[in-house]
């Protein structure tokens, strides 16, 4: 499991507390923005252009308390604003899911851990991100029935290459050597949407099906 990075070994001695327009509360570094030229300052900033305060460094993002009085945050590493690095924390309004890992330009990027909550359960994955969906190498259990999928994954999807050994025994004993050998070599990709996956599916039905 990925770890968040901890705040209490996080030099604070620059942190700065606002409040948001949107009501939210930000504690952390800032720096500040020329809107006309894009150049960032980080201290003794010009007084005769026109600045925005920005979230910079390290901080944390208060959203506020869901209905079980759980509080829901970011911490992690900012740049001009914008979620961006490793170790991030996320808790969502749910109060089961969250996600710890790397971002970038505000999404999900690199290795991440992602819970999320579905019915009575919660979906859980840990493995690689690419502009905020699952990619690369991973395991995905799902939430509700409870099975477990991987390694590969693209585009938000379970990737199945479907093995020679899926294919009955009736259909090898009549397959030649030469042409099982083609077989094995072609393991056909199959993308599996595992977060609408139907409750009563099961990854043999799944199999069955791409057989």
């Amino acid at each position: 499991m990925k770890k968040a990075i901890d705040f209490r070994t996080v030099d604070k001695t620059q942190f700065k507390c606002y409040q948001m327009a949107d009501g939210t509360v930000y504690y952390g570094e800032v720096a500040y923005l020329d809107k006309a030229t894009g150049k960032l300052y980080q201290e003794d900033p010009p007084k005769d252009v026109e600045l925005d305060h920005v979230r910079h460094g390290h901080g944390i993002q208060l959203y506020g308390r869901n209905g079980a009085d759980k509080l829901c945050y970011f911490s992690g590493k900012w740049d001009k604003d914008l979620k961006h690095g490793d170790g991030g924390l996320l808790i969502f309004p749910d109060g089961v899911s969250q996600y710890i890992g790397g971002f970038r330009n505000n999404v999900f990027e690199g290795q991440g851990d992602l819970v999320l909550k579905v019915g009575e359960g919660a979906h859980h994955y840990t493995g690689g991100f690419k502009e905020g969906k699952l990619e690369g190498k991973g395991k995905f259990e799902h939430g509700l029935t409870k099975q477990s999928f991987g390694p590969d994954f693209s585009n938000d999807h379970f990737v199945h290459t479907q093995q020679l050994d899926r294919i009955s025994e009736r259909r090898l004993r009549a397959l030649s050597p030469r042409s099982a050998a083609q077989a094995s070599k072609a393991s056909p990709k199959v993308l599996m949407d595992l977060f609408n996956m139907p409750t009563q599916a099961s990854q043999e039905k799944f199999l069955a099906k791409v057989a």
